[in-house]
């Protein structure tokens, strides 16, 4: 792949970052629901070759989660295969001869392609209950959608420039290969347990290497999670009958799943926090997002008047140096302690 084409998927990348970053401070329409205006870096890049655009949906997904700390969670498979199934569509319709659709219909048909994947993908964990949002989502996507094609008419994106990174900095980037590994042997474990006493204990557990990792707690997340979660056991009756209103039942069944469920998302949502802690190197397609996203996210920051001023500031400044002061990373020796945690609990729950 070309250097260029390389800068330009890092640079899209960063900007759907700053994009995401820069939606913190928009109104919401509905409560828990986002616009998801960074889809505009899709839009963006739909000059680039197929192959590039591909790594470009894979870099941005893997980027957006690593940073809002959903990376080792099942909000990863379903951001990659959404991001995936949105942007292939909507390459498909830009490259039709005699385009049959303006950016707002290729991005109104995207953002429904992702709602579409979306349920499905969490009707598979959370029950088919989950299909009852569809016709709301799907109705919320063509709303967002043209709100991004609107976004990447207004703003305009120039040709990124090339990153330079000292060897001081490259070599003071190590690739944390065991931390990783133990992050994500902790997530797998987590939905092979089965007993709901070991996993509140796991749970405490990994919202607490959540807070040594540097990482702040916060606790919207963690409500949208079990709010979310908790209310597909009405749609899902299973067992003794608890609550019903009209033809919605709660039921002890669907409410205990649920709550495992529940419990599991929250070890793996503070797990995934915890691993933001682990850098990527810069010499990666990882390493010069975040680059990118440094520069333009610090000038965004610096910008003054509103999210739309400062976006255009950021996106004219181009500053791009990467920031030589260290992060806060958690030891080989703690996710080692978290790791035998989830293997103790695993066999305890086993045995029982």
């Amino acid at each position: 792949m070309r250097s260029h084409d390389e800068d330009r998927i890092a640079y899209l990348s960063a900007v759907a970052l700053l994009f995401s970053y820069a939606e913190l401070f928009l109104p919401r329409v509905v409560p828990f629901l986002r616009l998801g205006i960074s889809n505009a870096a899709l839009l963006w890049g739909l000059s680039l070759p197929f192959r590039p655009f591909l790594l470009l949906c894979l870099t941005k997904s893997l980027a957006s989660c690593l940073v809002s700390g959903t990376l080792f969670s099942p909000f990863l498979i379903v951001s990659v295969l959404q991001t995936f199934a949105s942007g292939i569509l909507m390459f498909i319709m830009d490259k039709i001869p005699k385009k049959l659709l303006s950016v707002y219909g290729i991005s109104m048909l995207g953002a429904v392609a992702s709602a579409v994947v979306q349920i499905l993908l969490c009707s598979a964990y959370l029950g088919r209950g989950v299909f009852s949002l569809l016709g709301a989502m799907v109705l919320f996507s063509l709303f967002s959608g043209i709100v991004t094609a609107g976004i990447s008419r207004f703003f305009s994106v120039p040709d990124p420039k090339p990153i330079s990174v000292s060897p001081q900095t490259r070599r003071s980037r190590a690739k944390p290969i065991f931390q990783a590994s133990a992050v994500v042997s902790c997530a797998v474990l987590v939905f092979l347990i089965d007993d709901l006493r070991i996993l509140l204990i796991l749970s405490f557990i990994t919202v607490i290497f959540q807070a040594i990792s540097g990482r702040r707690l916060m606790v919207a997340p963690y409500l949208g999670i079990w709010i979310f979660v908790l209310a597909t056991a009405f749609f899902t009756p299973n067992g003794r009958i608890l609550f019903s209103l009209g033809a919605v039942r709660l039921t002890l069944g669907a409410l205990l799943l649920c709550v495992k469920k529940a419990l599991c998302l929250t070890a793996c949502a503070a797990l995934s926090q915890t691993a933001t802690a682990i850098r990527a190197d810069f010499s990666s397609l990882l390493g010069k997002t975040f680059a990118y996203f440094s520069g333009i996210s610090a000038a965004f920051k610096a910008g003054g008047g509103n999210a739309v001023s400062r976006l255009r500031y950021a996106l004219d400044t181009q500053n791009f140096s990467p920031s030589e002061r260290a992060s806060r990373e958690v030891s080989a020796a703690l996710f080692a302690i978290l790791l035998f945690c989830f293997i103790a609990g695993f066999l305890i729950d086993w045995s029982l």
